[in-house]
């Protein structure tokens, strides 16, 4: 669940699909959730306040064009098929 629908955000659109499948391809790389916790409460809360680990960390072969795609808490800052990313990386 992307951060903006856990949050109830009146206007969700296509990003929420795009940060959804980007945490199961981020599962598929790595082996396990961007976010994990001992409830959903708690994990839903994770994907709003923490940032995910580079998938690279644990996968060295990961391109960085992949990376680049990784997933973003703001739906303004995720780049799409037309737009690059809006926001700049967080260490």
């Amino acid at each position: 669940m992307s951060p903006e629908q856990s949050t109830g955000a009146s206007e969700i659109d296509g990003r929420s699909d795009e940060y959804s499948l980007a945490c199961v391809v981020y599962e598929m790389l790595v082996g396990e959730p961007p976010f994990t916790g001992p409830t959903a409460r708690a994990i839903i809360a994770r994907h709003s306040l923490d940032m995910v680990s580079p998938p690279s960390i644990v996968r060295a072969t990961i391109s960085d064009a992949v990376e680049e795609r990784s997933s973003e808490h703001s739906p303004r800052c995720r780049p799409t098929a037309t737009r690059p990313r809006l926001c700049s990386r967080r260490p």
